[in-house]
């Protein structure tokens, strides 16, 4: 059943809120240690580094580089998988209290915490396409490679949306508030900042 709870891990810290799946291993990144992590599935810490910022907010992995935003600035950081940032992106506009970010195999797509509206990015930082969220406070956002899934805290629904921002399917979260989205290629993960934990669950 969607939204059924497969595995329970902890949080490495008090304020969960990003994660990405590079295809074994977890990101992760906790807005009150200022950290980004990287886990195994079993919730163990293989490596952290310090964010350039306070408060991180989103991951998305591209196949080999890292990417980060925070709350607050309209930045993108690009980092190697040994935690180097290679550059920043300038997103500058509306979009500046980042809520969700993954990839989707040749952009970026971000959503801001204050607008409905999901936008895609160049891996330069050219906004090149806007959509609708079905709901009016996007949270977090991931990518299996044909679909977006998508939360939203004013629901407090996951979604699965078409790459125009069309509702497929949608269920209610199995916990209580959810801050971040992550497809390991069958289920979806979610960092919870209530309750501390990550969940793997069914879709």
């Amino acid at each position: 059943m969607s939204g059924e709870i497969v595995k329970t891990i902890p949080s490495p810290s008090t304020s969960p809120r990003g994660l990405a799946w590079d295809g074994k291993h977890l990101w992760h990144c906790d807005s009150n240690s200022d950290t980004i992590y990287k886990l195994d599935t079993d919730g163990n810490i293989l490596f952290s580094f310090a964010s350039p910022t306070t408060n991180p907010r989103s991951l998305a992995w591209d196949g080999k580089y890292l990417y980060h935003v925070t709350s607050g600035n309209f930045l993108i950081y690009k980092y190697t998988a040994k935690g180097e940032l290679i550059k920043s992106l300038d997103i500058s506009g509306t979009y500046s209290d980042n809520g969700g970010l993954t990839w989707d195999g040749k952009n970026l797509l971000v959503c801001t915490n204050n607008g409905d509206k999901v936008g895609k990015f160049t891996p330069q930082g050219k906004l090149i396409r806007e959509f609708s969220t079905p709901a009016t406070s996007p949270r977090s956002l991931a990518w299996d490679g044909r679909a977006i899934w998508h939360y939203d805290s004013s629901t407090n629904t996951i979604y699965k949306l078409t790459t125009d921002g069309a509702t497929i399917k949608s269920f209610a979260t199995p916990t209580t508030n959810p801050r971040a989205l992550a497809f390991d290629g069958k289920h979806l993960w979610i960092a919870d900042d209530v309750n501390q934990e990550i969940y793997q669950i069914r879709t």
